[in-house]
């Protein structure tokens, strides 16, 4: 009779257990269960890059080592050697030159694309 009822609280507890996980689960900020269109994930990616100017580049002479100066709204950002902040992802830096970089994001595995964005340098 007590192996019996063990079993029984031993199973509502992991019933239990479950549940709480799945709540937990659904209120994972990283867990977007809602999907939105390709075409909103483009225009939000755009506009987060369009919102930061280049102002300067700075390279070494064998170019292993480079650092960019990006502003927007009385914000500096500096990224050295492709180290990119948090809040510029999902960008990355696809080809860099002396007055422009070619930025590259990939959406939503579902949308199978990406998008690119150049970004002259600020005269």
């Amino acid at each position: 009779m007590n192996h019996y009822l063990l079993s029984n609280l031993i199973f509502i507890m992991m019933i239990c257990f479950n549940a709480d996980a799945n709540h937990r689960l659904a209120r994972d900020p990283f867990n977007l269960t809602d999907s939105i269109s390709c075409t909103e994930q483009t225009n939000q990616l755009l506009a987060q890059i369009q919102s930061w100017q280049l102002n300067g580049i700075i390279q070494s002479q064998h170019n292993n080592y480079y650092q960019i100066w990006l502003t927007s709204t009385q914000q500096w950002l500096a990224i050295i050697n492709s180290e990119i902040p948090p809040m510029l992802l999902p960008w990355q830096i696809k080809t860099l030159t002396n007055d422009n970089v070619v930025w590259q994001a990939n959406l939503a595995q579902y949308c199978q694309d990406s998008i690119v964005w150049m970004m002259p340098l600020n005269k």
